[in-house]
């Protein structure tokens, strides 16, 4: 389930806007914890993105089904501060990297981190990918924006764009793809990837 928060965060004040977000998973039966995840949606393209900050580290947050209602209560109270105070430092962060215009050769370490060749040479199907990110880099939906273009902001969405809407998903139907590149962007390889593209463009960035 999506929680909406309260508050938005605007990109150089300009028509990019990423909202804020709670994903919370539970499994129903007592099994697991419910697991609240920091959820930022940019609005322009609907991507998700996988960030990696404070306390929830990528994994989330946990409220363990135990303990009385007050407990509860007052977990959920936290888990709202550490929000407020996320998406707080996100904003200064997001608007960091729209303000850095990586070199040629800086998006292409970039992009080559994420996606490398092998050891033992060139490979195509990491060079296919690295060049649809420059191409979404480029041309990706809400790129042309001006104050956000070519920019390590527009680095980090070309890698968003492409595990939400562009990669490869096993899948016997249209909507099982669907479904299983959904879960593999907010809890599997695809959030770990964007987790990790994050921190790059952050280095990147300075």
């Amino acid at each position: 389930m999506l929680a909406k928060l309260p508050g938005e965060i605007r990109v150089k004040n300009s028509d990019d806007v990423t909202q804020e977000f709670l994903l919370l998973s539970n499994s129903h039966d007592g099994s697991s914890s419910l697991r609240v995840f920091f959820t930022p949606i940019r609005v322009v393209c609907a991507n998700t993105l996988g960030i990696a900050e404070r306390r929830s580290q990528g994994q989330g947050v946990s409220i363990i089904h135990k303990g009385d209602l007050a407990t509860k209560v007052g977990e959920a109270q936290e888990i709202l501060g550490f929000a407020n105070r996320f998406y707080d430092d996100l904003g200064e962060r997001i608007n960091r990297l729209a303000s850095h215009y990586p070199s040629g050769r800086q998006l292409d370490v970039y992009f080559k981190s994420l996606y490398p060749d092998h050891e033992e040479g060139q490979n195509r199907r990491s060079e296919n990918i690295r060049s649809k990110l420059l191409q979404l880099f480029e041309n990706g939906v809400g790129q042309d924006i001006p104050q956000i273009r070519h920019t390590s902001w527009a680095a980090f969405n070309a890698v968003t764009e492409f595990v939400d809407h562009h990669r490869s998903t096993r899948g016997q139907t249209p909507v099982e793809k669907a479904s299983r590149r959904l879960e593999s962007a907010w809890f599997g390889s695809g959030a770990r990837l964007k987790g990790e593209a994050w921190r790059l463009a952050r280095e990147m960035a300075g």
